[in-house]
């Protein structure tokens, strides 16, 4: 007890923070410090570093306004001799998380972010990890950041998302990004070219189509639309701001040509999903089928016509 006592007397006396050699702060409440400006600058994270932080971050890094010639990506990850080309860049890096092991059964994680309330509710947000990026005019500004190092035969990707429990998926082959589960792009989606699994090995109860699709496809009424902008579709909470469901960044003035969910649903029912907000999509993709067999249809009964045709020729010459 009398020790707790001449520690507490000690840090009264030296302005309620300890600074040793220039480089670290602890405050009266416990709160640390390291590498701050000043011996008046406080800590407000439980550990602030290069600055005084927030007081709603347990751990705050600010990185240096400065940073030496030497600092590079080859001085971050120098063992990473596998990089292409020469780093021209340099960087400067808040936080660095760095691990290695040279066994096959162990799990590294350089970097790791979780956010869960103890229990479900229906307000608030959670997020595992956060990645802001901006005003780099030059069209380099990447919010989140994956690669997989080059010149290895290892498979995986860049980024990895799942919707399910946390799992250990094994991806066969090398992406940029891997997603097992649903995905959602809220806008125009480029690609080069676009490839569906249709492996007949991992397809089963595999039938022909047996209704016409000749006349079912007659049915459908090609329009041209423009989206509608609806506004405030999903608010959650008093701390919502206006949303849109489509992209704000969609040309609202362009035009479309498509189908009409509700219409297609009443022929192909299959091919319509809903989300969970109540909108109804279209799976265009499987339409190619039904649009083939109808093309094969109309090409049966074009030969049956010409051979008619034909043969009343022949009738009408005899």
């Amino acid at each position: 007890m009398k020790t707790k006592i001449f520690i507490a007397a000690i840090l009264s006396a030296s302005m309620f923070s300890l600074h040793v050699n220039a480089q670290i702060t602890v405050a009266a409440d416990g709160h640390v410090g390291i590498g701050l400006a000043s011996d008046t600058v406080t800590p407000l994270s439980l550990l602030s570093v290069g600055a005084s932080g927030f007081s709603n971050a347990t751990v705050s890094v600010v990185s240096p306004d400065t940073i030496t010639s030497t600092t590079s990506w080859n001085n971050i990850c120098s063992k990473y001799t596998v990089i292409p080309g020469t780093p021209r860049p340099q960087w400067n890096v808040a936080i660095n998380g760095e691990t290695g092991a040279s066994t096959d059964e162990d799990r590294l994680v350089g970097v790791k972010g979780s956010a869960t309330k103890s229990s479900q509710v229906s307000s608030g947000r959670t997020y595992g990890v956060v990645g802001v990026a901006g005003n780099a005019t030059s069209g380099y500004n990447y919010g989140t950041s994956g690669f997989l190092l080059y010149g290895t035969s290892s498979n995986g990707a860049g980024i990895y998302g799942d919707i399910r429990s946390f799992a250990e998926v094994y991806v066969p082959g090398r992406y940029a990004g891997y997603f097992n589960g649903q995905t959602r792009v809220n806008g125009d989606f480029y690609a080069n070219s676009v490839n569906t699994t249709s492996d007949a090995r991992l397809k089963t109860n595999i039938t022909e189509v047996k209704q016409s699709s000749l006349e079912k496809i007659q049915e459908l009424r090609p329009v041209q639309f423009t989206w509608n902008p609806i506004e405030d579709f999903h608010i959650t909470d008093t701390t919502s701001t206006r949303k849109t469901y489509l992209s704000e960044d969609l040309d609202y003035k362009r035009l479309h040509y498509g189908f009409l969910a509700q219409e297609v649903q009443k022929l192909y029912p299959e091919l319509v999903q809903e989300d969970g907000d109540g909108y109804l999509s279209i799976n265009y993709i499987e339409l190619i089928p039904i649009l083939v067999q109808a093309v094969q249809e109309l090409s049966a009964e074009v030969r049956e016509l010409h051979e008619a045709a034909a043969k009343q020729i022949d009738q009408t010459d005899q």
